[in-house]
């Protein structure tokens, strides 16, 4: 159970009816988001079957192995349905904790578990960053925009790099919260 259900539930509890409708509000609100940000993916790559979607990130903040209510879990689990291949990396989260969360097996085709950020970009389609971990930020870009296929996306879900300089590189860049440059 989320923080905000148990908000929902104990608003109900109280007879708080209206405050308990906004909160649960706010739980649509999230979860359209996360279904509208995996919506764009596909329909900014016309196509994601066979396609390979770098995951940063997998943990729902950086500097935890805590995956419970990740939003990592909706977009892998929407790009598995897509029929994209799935190469995810994150600094703490386990291979068993991601393949129990997304219900795959990572030894399948379909997802792949890479050792570091580098591994898991090259030869994508798109890189899809999910959580800010620090070590996303400091990342090689023109390293990372000549490892990927072109066009390389960025989907950037935390608002973490520079829209304009990934632009500048090559990329076509994607960010929650901000306008597209192309």
């Amino acid at each position: 159970m989320t923080n905000l259900s148990m908000l929902v539930y104990i608003c109900e509890s109280m007879k708080l009816h209206a405050v308990a409708e906004y909160w649960q509000q706010v739980m649509t609100l999230n979860d359209y988001q996360q279904q509208r940000f995996c919506t764009n993916i596909v329909d900014t790559m016309v196509n994601v079957k066979g396609k390979k979607i770098a995951m940063l990130g997998f943990a729902y903040k950086p500097d935890t192995s805590d995956c419970r209510q990740s939003p990592a879990i909706a977009i892998a689990k929407a790009m598995r349905e897509e029929g994209a291949r799935l190469a995810i990396y994150d600094p703490q989260v386990t291979p068993e904790v991601i393949s129990g969360a997304i219900g795959a097996d990572i030894s399948s085709l379909q997802v792949t578990m890479c050792k570091s950020a580098m591994e898991a970009v090259e030869g994508a389609h798109a890189l899809v960053l999910v959580t800010d971990w620090e070590c996303f930020r400091s990342l090689d870009m023109p390293q990372v925009y000549a490892a990927m296929e072109k066009p390389a996306y960025i989907f950037d879900s935390r608002g973490a790099f520079d829209n304009r300089e990934l632009n500048d590189l090559g990329f076509v860049v994607y960010r929650i919260g901000k306008p597209n440059l192309r």
